[in-house]
This record gives C-alpha cells, sequence and structure tokens, in this order.
C-alpha cells in the first residue's frame, strides 16, 4: 500500500481479548513513529507505517466477558466513540488472537462481542486476524503458515472463513539485528491484505451509516425472535398459556405496533427487501393471531382440532359446531 494508490491515511481499529496482544500488535505495525493517548475504553495511537498515516484504536474490551469486562462498559458507546475518534470512517477491524491456544468458548464469545459492537457483517467485510505469539510457530516444527490455516477445523475454521482467509502471523517478541527486518515484513503483510480489501469493487469504509443499518438489522432479528415466542406462546389458547384473552390480544398488538413502526423505518432505505418481507410475514402471522383473540373462544378450537384447514374462520364449515 502507497500513495500511489491514493491511500494516504488508515484508521485500524483492534479487538480481541485482553492479553491477545493488541497492543503489541500495535508497536510492531507503528515501531517507534507514534504517540499514545489513553481515553479509557479505548488507546489511540498515531503513526506511520511504510509512508501510510495510521491511527489505530485499540478496543480494551470489546472482547472480553465475565470478570474480565467492567461493569461500566457500555458496547452502544464503543461504536459511537471509535466512529467519533476516525472520523467517521474505519478502514479495517483487526481481530487479535493468541497463536498455539485453542479457539475456547472465550474466543467465540469474543468473536460474538464484535458483531453486538459493531453489527453482524463487520468481520466479513472489513475483518482481518492477527495470530501473536508467532515466536512459537516454528519452535512448534511448522513451517509454512498458509498450509497450517488450511488445516485448522472447528470454531476458528468458520471464523477463517467469515473473513475470508485474511490471516497474519506476528512474532511481536522479537530481539536482536532481524528484528526490524521481520517486523517490516510484518507489516507489509498486513498493508497488502488490507491494500486488497480496501480496494476491492464496492468496497466502502465502515461508517455511521452503516452501523445503524446494522442496529436496524439487530432490531429487526430481536423483534422477529419476539414476535415468534409469543406466537408459540399464544397458539396453546388461554386456558395453558396462563393468560387472558385480553392480555393475549394486547400483547400481540404491542408487537404488531412495534413491527409497523419498525417496517415504516426500513421502507426508507436501500438493501432492506430481505428483512422488510421477513418483516411484513411476521406482521401477517401476528395480525392472524391477535384476530384469534378478539373473537369467540371456539376459534382456539377451530385451530386445535381442524386438520384440514389449521386455520381460525367463521367460515369454516368443517368447524362450525365449535360455534
Amino acid at each position: 500500500m502507497d500513495n500511489s494508490r491514493g491511500i494516504h491515511q488508515l484508521n485500524i481499529v483492534l479487538v480481541g481479548r485482553s492479553g491477545n496482544g493488541k497492543t503489541s500488535t500495535i508497536q510492531s505495525l507503528l515501531a517507534s513513529q507514534k504517540s499514545k493517548t489513553d481515553l479509557g475504553r479505548i488507546v489511540k495511537y498515531e503513526g506511520v507505517m511504510n509512508n501510510v498515516k495510521i491511527l489505530a484504536l485499540e478496543c480494551k474490551y470489546v472482547g472480553d466477558s465475565g470478570d474480565d469486562l467492567p461493569e461500566s462498559f457500555n458496547v452502544e458507546e464503543s461504536a459511537s466513540e471509535v466512529l467519533q475518534l476516525c472520523n467517521n470512517s474505519c478502514h479495517v477491524f483487526v481481530f487479535v488472537l493468541r497463536y498455539g491456544v485453542r479457539f475456547t468458548q472465550q474466543e467465540k464469545d469474543a468473536v460474538v462481542m464484535v458483531k453486538r459492537v459493531f453489527g453482524q457483517s463487520v468481520l466479513k467485510n472489513y475483518g482481518i486476524v492477527v495470530l501473536t505469539y508467532g515466536d512459537n510457530f516454528t519452535d512448534n516444527g511448522e513451517s509454512n503458515f498458509e498450509d497450517w490455516l488450511k488445516d485448522q477445523r472447528g470454531g476458528f475454521r468458520d471464523l477463517l472463513r467469515e473473513v475470508n482467509d485474511r490471516c497474519v502471523l506476528f512474532d511481536n517478541k522479537l530481539s536482536g539485528n532481524m528484528m526490524d527486518v521481520v517486523k517490516k515484513e510484518q507489516a507489509r503483510k498486513l498493508q497488502d491484505i488490507i491494500t486488497k480489501l480496501c480496494t476491492t469493487k464496492g468496497y466502502i469504509p465502515y461508517n455511521e451509516n452503516l452501523l445503524q443499518n446494522e442496529k436496524l438489522r439487530q432490531k429487526a432479528e430481536h423483534l422477529i425472535n419476539g414476535a415468534d415466542e409469543k406466537l408459540a406462546l399464544s397458539s396453546k389458547g388461554p386456558s395453558k398459556n396462563g393468560a387472558s384473552n385480553d392480555d393475549m390480544r394486547q400483547q400481540l398488538e404491542s408487537i404488531w405496533d412495534e413491527i409497523e413502526q419498525l417496517l415504516d423505518e426500513v421502507r426508507q432505505k436501500p438493501g432492506f427487501t430481505h428483512v422488510i418481507q421477513s418483516l411484513e410475514e411476521k406482521r401477517r402471522q401476528v395480525c392472524e393471531r391477535r384476530e384469534m383473540f378478539t373473537t369467540r373462544k371456539s376459534y382456539y378450537w377451530c385451530l386445535r382440532w381442524c386438520s384440514c384447514c389449521c386455520r381460525c374462520c367463521s367460515c369454516c364449515s368443517c368447524c362450525l359446531r365449535f360455534q
């Protein structure tokens, strides 16, 4: 990556569990040409990497869970703060892992948190995996990193597939005469991957608009899941779900209103065709079930016993005996 490509500055966000080597990765990339500002949740570094200005943001807690996660941590604020520091333009997200450590449930949880903060497609569209502790790679008798990557299975293979095999091995513990040479080579490999990603046709840096779209998709998914739960509960009828007709009808009406409001919002945005279709289908199902609770109790028997129509309909000839 050089200025001839028209890229004069890169904004890089580093995420992953604490202790995996985010700080040492930044130090390897920027060498001695850097400034550092600790902002609390985020540490900001500025420097130069092969003639390109670099703004690197280390997200301290995006990837941690349980006792490692401070009570004051706010997911929403992390995403907004990153975008503010990056001037609403993030080029890549570097997910830092340790080589030689099993891809445990904690690492899977870290992936989930990154997506929760920045959106479900952030790793697919902007993610690069950096494996630290690369000095252990040759110590373990390995020789070819690309072949080693192809042999991986399980959760780590799923992550590699998601980032389209964008992965670099970093040795952050180098010393001696070869240190500068190897670090420059590591930085060059990472830059090559970033160059290929950023010059892909249709590439757009991660920004506030993309974040808000991701939040809308997450909201739609959450709303659809909630509607499914209410539909499953209401299918049992008032005698078994523990709620009166009025209570269940009000709950379904509330969900219907939320779906309507969200539909009004996403219809104004491009690229939401699938989301709109899913919401409209769920709205139809909720509407039909809501009508069951505004009519006579006999309709529950219609739904429960009529195998020929499986509908709640007052003109259903095969179910008139229940009215």
